[in-house]
C-alpha cells in the first residue's frame, strides 16, 4: 500500500511511464492474489511502449477487477482504490460502476453513480485502550445560551462514564463566558471571538488536536451504551482510503444522504440505513463523526460560514474525492434544550440565512441550485426558500467572490474560455456568472471557463510559505504558482493590474 502511494507521486512528477503490452489481457489469477506493491512493481518493469500515467491508472483497474472482492488480500482491495481514487481525479471514470468496494463520485458536475455498500476487513485491536489512545474529542459549545452549559456538562460527564478506562483528551472551543464546568485536567478551552461561528470553531478544534483522528461534535449530544468511539478508530483503521466515519442520532436518525446533479442543479438524495453492523457510504451525514486530523487541515470548513456551513463542507470533501461513511448501529443521543437557547440573540444568529448561504454560491459558483431537505438555494436569481413557503432574496454582501474549494477541469472540452479579471473586479465577475456564463446548461460535458486573476504587487506568493519574491520577466508557466477554487485561478507569480494583462 505505501509502495502504491509512492509510485503514484513519481508518476506525478515525473509525468510518464511505459505500459506493459501483457496489461491489454488479464493477469492469470495467481498473480492477482499476490502483493499490491509487488504486482506493481511487475507491471513497471515489463514495460514496452509509451503511454501516460492516467492510462496505466485506467489498465491497472481492469486488472483488480477481474477477481472478485472476496478472493483478494486486504493490501489489495486498499491498493485498489487508492488507483481508482487516482483514477477518478484524472475523469476518467467508465469503470465507476464495475469498482468496488466503493464506487467514487469526486466531480460534482456529472451524476452520481449508486454508492455500494463497504465490506469490512476483520482487524484484531488489542484492547479499548489502545483503539483511543490517538483520539481527540473536539466540541464547539456555544456557551452564550445557559441551557447549553447545562448539556455541556451532561456531554463531558456522558464521555467520561461511557469511557471510564481510557482519559481521552477533550478540546472545548467556545465564545463568551464559561460558567458552572466541572474541573478536568484533560479538557482543554480555547476561546474565539464573539461571533466567530460553528465554522471556525470546528477549524479551531483540528488546529489545536495532536492526534491522528478527531470526533467533532456539538455540544447538544450525549453519550449512551451505543455510542462507542472506539469503535469508529477501529473503522478508519481498517479502511485506510475512507477519511470519515459519522454516527446516527438514537435511535434511527442517520441524516445520510449523496450528491446528486445534472451539471448546474444539486439536491441531496436520501441513504436509507440497511441495517448491517457495518459501515456505509455517503456524501453528507450528521456533525457527529470520527475524521482523521490531516482531512480536516486539508479542506477545512469555510469560517465565513459562522452557521449553514453544513452542506458546503461535505460538498468540498466529495469534491475532492474524500470517502465519507455512517454507521447505523453507532448511535448518540440529541439532547433536548429546555427552551432558553430560543433567545432573540439565538433567532438573530440562526435567521442570517440570506448572508450565510451566499459562500455556498462562492464556493461552487458552477452549481445553479441547491435543493436541501430543510431549504432550497437559487444562486443564479440570488434567492432561497425553505420547501414549499415563499422567495427571499439571498445577499450578495461578501467583499470578495473567493471560492475555497479546490475545482479539478475536465481532461478535455470542446471550448475552454479564459477571461482575464482585476481580483477587485467582484461584480464584474457576478454580471457575468448570472448572464451569459449561466445559461449553458451543458456545459460541464461541453465546455468551461475561468477568471485568472494575478496578485496585486505581481510577487511570487507560495501557497504553503511566506517567501516573497520579485516580478520576473520569465513568462513560462509554473504549475506550482498556479491555484484554482472555484472558477477563479489565480497566477501567484502574475502582476494583477491591466497594463501588462498578456502575462495573464
Amino acid at each position: 500500500h505505501r509502495q502504491v502511494r509512492a509510485e503514484a507521486k513519481l508518476a506525478t512528477s515525473a509525468g510518464t511511464y511505459t505500459c506493459p503490452s501483457a496489461a491489454r489481457g488479464p493477469f492469470p489469477r495467481s498473480r492477482l492474489t499476490s502483493d499490491t506493491p509487488n504486482m506493481i512493481s511487475r507491471i513497471l518493469a515489463t514495460t514496452s511502449r509509451p503511454c501516460n500515467w492516467p492510462a496505466l491508472l485506467t489498465v491497472t483497474l481492469l486488472l483488480f477487477v477481474v477477481t472478485p472482492v472476496r478472493a483478494m488480500p486486504r493490501t489489495t482491495t486498499e491498493g485498489a482504490a487508492l488507483v481508482h481514487k487516482l483514477s477518478t481525479s484524472q475523469a476518467d471514470l467508465k469503470l465507476e460502476a464495475a469498482m468496488q468496494p466503493w464506487p467514487l463520485r469526486v466531480d460534482l458536475l456529472s451524476q452520481s453513480p449508486p454508492l455500494a455498500h463497504l465490506e469490512e476487513h476483520p482487524t484484531v485491536i488489542s484492547s479499548a485502550e489502545s483503539r483511543l489512545l490517538n483520539l481527540t474529542i473536539g466540541i464547539k459549545h456555544m456557551a452564550i445560551f445557559p441551557d447549553r452549559r447545562r448539556m455541556l456538562r451532561v456531554l463531558v460527564e456522558s464521555i467520561r462514564a461511557r469511557h471510564a478506562a481510557e482519559d481521552v483528551p477533550i478540546i472545548v472551543v467556545y465564545e463568551g463566558e464559561l460558567q458552572g464546568l466541572q474541573a478536568d485536567s484533560n479538557v482543554t478551552y480555547v476561546q474565539l471571538a464573539e461571533g466567530a461561528g460553528l465554522a471556525a470553531g470546528r477549524n479551531a478544534i483540528a488546529q489545536h488536536s495532536t492526534t491522528e483522528f478527531v470526533m467533532i461534535l456539538d455540544d447538544d449530544v450525549r453519550f449512551h451504551d451505543a455510542t462507542d468511539a472506539g469503535k469508529l478508530v477501529d473503522v478508519l483503521r481498517r479502511h485506510r482510503h475512507l477519511d470519515l466515519v459519522a454516527m446516527c442520532y438514537y435511535p434511527a436518525d442517520c441524516y445520510a444522504y449523496n450528491f446528486t446533479t445534472d451539471g448546474q442543479r444539486l439536491s441531496l438524495q436520501r441513504v436509507p440505513p440497511s441495517g448491517a453492523q457495518g459501515v456505509q457510504p455517503a456524501q453528507v451525514t450528521h456533525n457527529a463523526f470520527v475524521a482523521r486530523r490531516a482531512l480536516l487541515l486539508e479542506l477545512p470548513w469555510d469560517a465565513r460560514q459562522v452557521m449553514m456551513e453544513h452542506e458546503t463542507f461535505f460538498a468540498a470533501l466529495a469534491t475532492n474525492g474524500r470517502l465519507v461513511g455512517f454507521m447505523p448501529s453507532a448511535t448518540i443521543i440529541h439532547q433536548r434544550g429546555d427552551g432558553q437557547h430560543r433567545t432573540d440573540l439565538y433567532n438573530t444568529l440562526r435567521q442570517r440565512e440570506g448572508a450565510l448561504f451566499q459562500y455556498t454560491c462562492r464556493n461552487f459558483p458552477r452549481i445553479s441550485s441547491w435543493s436541501y431537505p430543510h431549504h432550497e438555494l437559487d444562486c443564479r436569481a440570488r434567492r432561497y426558500r425553505t420547501p414549499g413557503a415563499a422567495w427571499r432574496a439571498l445577499e450578495s454582501s461578501a467583499p470578495d467572490d473567493a471560492s475555497t474549494v479546490s475545482y479539478f477541469y475536465a481532461a478535455a472540452v470542446t471550448c475552454f474560455i479564459v477571461i482575464p479579471s482585476a481580483a477587485t473586479n467582484v461584480a464584474e465577475r457576478d454580471a457575468l456568472r448570472e448572464g451569459w456564463l449561466g445559461k449553458y446548461d451543458s456545459r460541464s460535458q461541453e465546455w468551461n471557463y475561468a477568471f485568472f486573476v494575478g496578485v496585486p504587487d505581481g510577487r511570487v506568493r507560495r501557497e504553503h510559505g511566506a517567501s516573497l519574491s520579485p516580478p520576473s520577466s520569465d513568462t513560462s508557466c509554473d504549475a506550482s504558482l498556479v491555484t484554482s477554487r472555484g472558477d477563479i485561478v489565480r497566477l501567484h507569480g502574475v502582476p494583477d493590474d491591466y497594463a501588462r494583462l498578456a502575462l495573464k
